[in-house]
C-alpha cells in the first residue's frame, strides 16, 4: 500500500471531491423534477409517482371539478431542466345569474364563476328575509348556487302606543310597515274647562335604524291639561295675551310701566308643558332717575332728555325775577340708588328799593322788605293830589319799580282854599281818593276828593276775580272827618292747578298756571293720546279742552312664519287692526288662513298659518307597477313624475285612449295631490274597444272634446252597420 504525506493527503481529498462533483452535475443534467401543482387541475395518475423527467417527456393534466379545459393540458420537460410555459388551461364553471330579490338588489363582488359568492341587500324600509349570501358550488358535475334567493319584506313597526286622554288615526288600521305615519290629537275639556294640550310629536312614522327592526321615529306625544299662572312683573305691565285662562303654549309680552325702567330678560313668554312660564318672567330694574324734580322758580336744561341714567347732571336756572341765593349749587345729580341729589329750593326774588314818595305814603304793601312782584299802592298825603299815574307800583325784575313812583303835588282845592283863604283852610272833611286794588280799578278819578255820600264801584282785569262788595261809600266820620264805608274789595288772580296726565307728561312743571296759559300733552312710551294734545287755562280755573286721556296702545307679537314671507314685509308696527298676508316659498304649502288680524285681545285672529313642504304620497297601484321599480320612495317631492304601467291583460280605465302597453306619467302638484291616480283594469278585446283606442292618436293631435264625442258616434254607428250587416247575412243563409 502507498503512504502519502500530509500535504500529498490533503491534495488527494480536494481531487476526489472535485471528481465527485462533477460526476453528480454530470448525472443530472436535462432532467426535470415534479410538475407544477395547479388549483384548476392534477396530473393523470400516471405521472404522479415519477420524481424525475427527462428532457422531451411530456406529462397531462385533468381539470379539478368546476372547471373545464379551454386549452391544451400537457406541459414538456425542456433542455433547461424546465417545464414549458404554465398557462392556465382550466376555467372556472358560471353558475346562472342568481336572481335579484324585489325591493332588494343584488351585489357581485367578482364574478358569477365557481367558487364566487354574492350578496344581497333590501331598498330601505326593507329588510332582508332568508340568507344575505350565495355561493357557486359543485354538485356532481355541474356548479349551482348553493341557497335559496331571500326575499325582501317591508319592515313593520307595532301598533303605535295608546294615549290617555287622546287618540291617533291609525286606529282602524292593522298593519304599520316603514313610512306608515299616525297623528295624535287630544280629547276635550279636563276639569276647570282647562283643554288637554298634546305635548311632543304630533305625528310620528314607522322607521328603522338598523334596517331590520321597525320603531316609531318619536316617543308617543302625551295629552296633559297644562295651565299657567297669571304673569305678573313688578313694575311690568303685560301688553299682550290677556286671558282667565293661561293654556299649553300660550303667549304674553310685557314691558316695563316706566322708560325708567329696563327689562331684564325675555318680553315674551310661552307657558310649557310643566306648567310654567318659559323663559322665567322677567325683571324690570331701574336704570334711570324720574324726570328731574320740580323746584320753585326754576327752569332746567333737560327738557330734551327722556332717559336720566346715574351720574346724569341736570343744571337748573332761576326763573325771571328770581336769583341764586349766595353759597348755594344749582346742579342736581342722579345717583346710584336713581334718586336725584340736593332737592332744595335755591332762588329767591330779586329786591327793590323801599318806595319812599314825598308827601305821601304807601297805603297797601306796606312791609319791611320788597321783592319781585310785591305791589304798593300809594297815596298822597291830604291836600295832595298825584302828579301822573295811579299809585300803584310794582317791583320789577330788574330791580326797578313800574310805573316809576308817583309824585305828589299840592291839589286843586287846596290850591284854590290856600288862594282865598290862606294856608289854614281844613279839607278833612272830604274822602280821599278811593284806594287803589291789585288786578282790578275802581270808575272814581284820581287823585280827586270825593265829598260825602259818593260812591266808588271797582271791577277786576281779565284773569283775575272780585272777592268782596263791589263797591265803597264815603260817609262822615268822627269830629267832622270824612271816611269810607268798608274795605275795597280784592282782585285774586285766576289760576288752573298743575295738570296729571295718568301715563303722560306736560312740557313744564309748574304748580299753577295763569289764565289764558296754554300747555303741550304727550304719553308715555306704549301709549295711546285720546283728546287734544293742548290745552289753556280759562276764566273759571279749569283746562279746556279737556285733558286727554293716555291709553295703552294694543299691539300684537310680531308674526314669523317658516319657509314663508309676509305681505308687506316685516318692519310695520303691529298695531289693533293691523292685517298680515303671508305666501309660501316654492314647494311649500299654507296651512291656515292667508290673512290674520290683530284683535282687541292683542292676538292674531285666526291664528298664524304655517308652510309646510308640498309632497305626494307614494300611489298605490294594483295590477300594476312603477316603470322604474327601483324607486322606493315613499314620498315625493312637488313636480317629481311617477310613470307606471299596467300588468299585462290590464289597461289603465281612466286613460281609455291608452293600450295595454303605454304608460301612463303622473305628476305630483303644488297642493300635494297627483295630477291623475292611476287604475288597472281587466282588458277588453271587443271591437269597439279597439276602435275606440285608436281614437287616441285624435287626442295626441289636439282634436277638441268635443269633435272627438262626434268621431265617437261616428264609430259606434259604423259598428253597428257592420254588425247588422252580419246579422243579415247569417239570415239569408
Amino acid at each position: 500500500m502507498v503512504s502519502l504525506k500530509p500535504g500529498e493527503q490533503h491534495y488527494s481529498t480536494a481531487t476526489i471531491r472535485l471528481l465527485l462533483a462533477a460526476a453528480f452535475i454530470v448525472a443530472v443534467h436535462g432532467d426535470c423534477g415534479v410538475p407544477p401543482h395547479f388549483s384548476f387541475a392534477e396530473l393523470k395518475e400516471e405521472y404522479r409517482r415519477n420524481k424525475a423527467f427527462a428532457v422531451g417527456d411530456k406529462v397531462e393534466y385533468v381539470c379539478r371539478p368546476g372547471y373545464t379545459r379551454v386549452f391544451k393540458s400537457t406541459l414538456e420537460c425542456t433542455k433547461y431542466s424546465l417545464w414549458s410555459e404554465n398557462r392556465v388551461f382550466c376555467k372556472a364553471r358560471s353558475c346562472p345569474h342568481p336572481g335579484e330579490p324585489e325591493n332588494g338588489r343584488l351585489v357581485i363582488l367578482t364574478d358569477l364563476t365557481f367558487g364566487a359568492t354574492v350578496n344581497f341587500n333590501c331598498e330601505e324600509g326593507y329588510r332582508l328575509i332568508g340568507n344575505a349570501e350565495r355561493k357557486c358550488v359543485l354538485e356532481g358535475s355541474q356548479v349551482r348556487w348553493d341557497k335559496e334567493i331571500p326575499y325582501c319584506q317591508l319592515i313593520p313597526c307595532g301598533p303605535p302606543p295608546e294615549i290617555e286622554h287622546g287618540t291617533h288615526t291609525g286606529t282602524l288600521m292593522e298593519e304599520f310597515n316603514y313610512g306608515t305615519s299616525v297623528t295624535y290629537r287630544c280629547n276635550g275639556a279636563a276639569k276647570e274647562g282647562v283643554p288637554f294640550s298634546l305635548i311632543g310629536e304630533a305625528s310620528i312614522h314607522c322607521t328603522s335604524k338598523d334596517n331590520v327592526n321597525g320603531e316609531w321615529s318619536a316617543p308617543a306625544p302625551q295629552c296633559k291639561a297644562i295651565r299657567c299662572p297669571q304673569p305678573k312683573v313688578d313694575k311690568g305691565k303685560q301688553m299682550t295675551g290677556y286671558s282667565p285662562i293661561y293654556t299649553y303654549r300660550a303667549s304674553v309680552m310685557f314691558e316695563c310701566v316706566s322708560p325708567y325702567y329696563t327689562l331684564k330678560g325675555s318680553s315674551i313668554l310661552e307657558c310649557d308643558e310643566n306648567n310654567s312660564w318659559a323663559p322665567q318672567l322677567p325683571v324690570c330694574e331701574r336704570s334711570s332717575c324720574d324726570e328731574p324734580p320740580y323746584i320753585h322758580n326754576t327752569d332746567h336744561n333737560s327738557s330734551n332728555s327722556r332717559l336720566f341714567p346715574a351720574g346724569t347732571v341736570v343744571k337748573y336756572d332761576c326763573i325771571r325775577g328770581y336769583e341764586l341765593i349766595p353759597g348755594m349749587s344749582s346742579l342736581i345729580t342722579c345717583q346710584k340708588d336713581f334718586t336725584w341729589s340736593g332737592r332744595r329750593e335755591f332762588c329767591q326774588k330779586i329786591r327793590c328799593q323801599h318806595p319812599d314818595v314825598k308827601n305821601g305814603r304807601v297805603e297797601r304793601g306796606s312791609k319791611e322788605i320788597y321783592v319781585y312782584e310785591d305791589k304798593v299802592t300809594i297815596v298822597c298825603n291830604s291836600g295832595y293830589t298825584l302828579k301822573s299815574g295811579t299809585g300803584q307800583s310794582k317791583c320789577k325784575y330788574n330791580r326797578e319799580w313800574e310805573p316809576a313812583l308817583p309824585v305828589c303835588e299840592p291839589g286843586i282845592l287846596k290850591k284854590i282854599l290856600s288862594f282865598l283863604f290862606g294856608n289854614d283852610v281844613d279839607t278833612e272833611k272830604a274822602c280821599q281818593s278811593p284806594p287803589l286794588i291789585n288786578g282790578g280799578r275802581h270808575d272814581a278819578e284820581n287823585g280827586q276828593f270825593l265829598p260825602i255820600g259818593s260812591v266808588v264801584k271797582y271791577s277786576c282785569y281779565g284773569g283775575w276775580l272780585l272777592v268782596g262788595e263791589r263797591s265803597i261809600k264815603c260817609i262822615a266820620g268822627d269830629e267832622e272827618t270824612a271816611r269810607w264805608q268798608g274795605d275795597a274789595p280784592q282782585c285774586q288772580e285766576i289760576v288752573c292747578p298743575r295738570p296729571h296726565i295718568e301715563n303722560g307728561r306736560h312740557e313744564t312743571a309748574r304748580e299753577k298756571y295763569r289764565f289764558r296759559e296754554s300747555i303741550t300733552l304727550k304719553c308715555n312710551r306704549g301709549y295711546n293720546l285720546e283728546g287734544h294734545n293742548t290745552s289753556t287755562c280759562t276764566e273759571n280755573g279749569s283746562w279746556q279742552p279737556p285733558l286727554p286721556a293716555c291709553s295703552l296702545k294694543i299691539r300684537c307679537p310680531k308674526p314669523v312664519i317658516e319657509n314663508g314671507k309676509q305681505i308687506p314685509a316685516s318692519g310695520m308696527e303691529y298695531t289693533y287692526g293691523s292685517t298680515v298676508e303671508f305666501q309660501c316659498d316654492s314647494g311649500y304649502t299654507l296651512e291656515g288662513n292667508k290673512s290674520i288680524n290683530c284683535d282687541t285681545n292683542a292676538k292674531w285672529n285666526p291664528p298664524v298659518p304655517s308652510c309646510v313642504k308640498a309632497g305626494c304620497p307614494k300611489p298605490d297601484l294594483q295590477n300594476g307597477g312603477m316603470v322604474n321599480g327601483s324607486d322606493k320612495k315613499v314620498w315625493y317631492n312637488m313636480n317629481e313624475n311617477i310613470t307606471f304601467m299596467c300588468s299585462p291583460g290590464y289597461q289603465f280605465s281612466d286613460a281609455w285612449y291608452l293600450s295595454e302597453k303605454d304608460n301612463l306619467t303622473i305628476t305630483c302638484s303644488a297642493d300635494g295631490t297627483w295630477t291623475m291616480l292611476p287604475k288597472c283594469e281587466k282588458q277588453s278585446n271587443a271591437p269597439v274597444c279597439k276602435m275606440v283606442r285608436k281614437s287616441k292618436e285624435f287626442l295626441r293631435c289636439g282634436v277638441p272634446l268635443e269633435e272627438l264625442k262626434t268621431l265617437l258616434e261616428i264609430q259606434k254607428l259604423f259598428l253597428e252597420i257592420q254588425k247588422l250587416k252580419k246579422d243579415l247575412k247569417k239570415y239569408n243563409g
